[in-house]
């Protein structure tokens, strides 16, 4: 699952490249990003912390509150306030390549990511990690210590089938580099 040492990811187009790693629960992107990034030697943006992150600042905010209900109960948030967010977060940084893990899991999410490389001058790469269910399933509950663990993975799993492979094919304009680990 190491990345090869020589691996190029841009940026494309003398701007900014937003490396996207995506993919089921349980099936490394994290891991892969940490490895990833320290190959690259640029930082990495984890859209579930990074979500913990927004709830934490505005505790009674509506999106706060929304953040906490969708991710104890495994559900995707689709936020344009959130998206808006993450980006502005990540035009901030200097560095030449953005690596962003967990993100983008809707058709919106997706849309709105090209939109704002479109507008930005970025490129996207996609990274799309994957492996055996069982080993997602083994991997996702082996480090999750909620009580319901498996109701959540069984729900994140569904909408990994359901929509982010959709949100996959929104992208597919942009190189997308599937990663089994």
């Amino acid at each position: 699952m190491t990345p090869r040492k020589n691996i190029s990811v841009g940026p494309f187009n003398g701007n900014v490249t937003i490396a996207c790693v995506v993919g089921p629960p349980g099936a490394g992107k994290t891991t892969f990003a940490r490895q990833l990034s320290g190959i690259v030697g640029c930082p990495t943006l984890t859209m579930s912390a990074f979500m913990r992150e927004v709830a934490a600042q505005d505790a009674s905010s509506k999106l706060s509150n929304d953040i906490n209900y969708h991710m104890s109960n495994g559900l995707q948030l689709d936020s344009i306030e959130l998206y808006e967010k993450l980006l502005t977060s990540v035009t901030k940084k200097k560095d030449s390549v953005q690596i962003i893990d967990g993100f983008p899991r809707t058709n919106l999410s997706a849309e709105f990511l090209m939109g704002w490389c479109e507008a930005h001058d970025f490129s996207i790469v996609t990274f799309h990690v994957f492996t055996t269910l069982e080993l997602c399933r083994q991997r996702f509950l082996s480090k999750s210590g909620r009580e319901n663990n498996h109701a959540i993975f069984n729900v994140r799993i569904q909408h990994y089938s359901k929509i982010e492979r959709e949100a996959l094919s929104v992208l597919s304009i942009f190189p997308v580099i599937n990663v089994r680990t």
